[in-house]
């Protein structure tokens, strides 16, 4: 005769068997038939472009030192969180680009920045240094770029890139990727640029 304890632990593992079995690996392994899909990276590569609001970190260096300094920000001290004394990170100042499109530069006045991608402005302020430093060299870092993902994952939220691009995947990775119950082959994004708000569902 069978024991309780032995239908119980049957009826258990019927249970575990069920559930795991509602979600095949089919439905939440990415990338699969890789040889169907089909990629433009070329077309996207740096296609972000600038617009009012965003921060922008400048800096501009040479072999002369001296030369370049008026066309740089002052560096400040931020103190470490807890700390009252002005020990800290240093930081660069940024420049913000107003509702006009500008910012203001040392030296140049005002630089018209919106709808232009980073490697447009750094050519544009590369041109108009030359005129007083001979082969600046320009390093531009767009500060205030993040996104936000939300759903079905395990750490949505509001996330900084500490570039222009991002993948997919990667976005997804920051989140804690998409829970068991995710929908990978529905998955919405949303991309904002200058003129419009672009939506395109995807499937992993």
């Amino acid at each position: 005769m069978i024991s309780k304890k032995y239908l119980a632990f049957l009826s258990l593992l019927t249970c575990i068997f069920f559930f795991s079995s509602c979600v095949s690996r089919k439905e939440i392994a990415y990338f699969q038939n890789m040889t169907e899909l089909e990629t433009d990276i070329d077309q996207s590569r740096n296609s972000f472009k600038i617009r009012s609001n965003d921060m922008l970190a400048i800096t501009i260096s040479a072999s002369n030192l001296e030369a370049v300094q008026p066309f740089n920000l002052p560096v400040t001290t931020a103190p470490r969180l807890g700390e009252l004394g002005v020990t800290g990170n240093l930081q660069m100042l940024s420049y913000l680009v107003d509702s006009e499109g500008n910012i203001e530069f040392p030296v140049l006045g005002k630089v018209h920045v919106a709808g232009m991608t980073r490697q447009e402005i750094i050519s544009k302020l590369k041109e108009e240094i030359s005129v007083y430093v001979q082969d600046p060299i320009v390093n531009l870092q767009i500060v205030n770029f993040q996104i936000t993902v939300l759903g079905e994952v395990n750490r949505p939220g509001t996330f900084s890139v500490p570039d222009e691009r991002i993948s997919l995947t990667k976005a997804l990775g920051l989140a804690g990727d998409l829970t068991i119950y995710g929908r990978r082959d529905n998955v919405l994004v949303i991309r904002e640029t200058v003129d419009e708000t672009q939506y395109e569902y995807l499937d992993l």
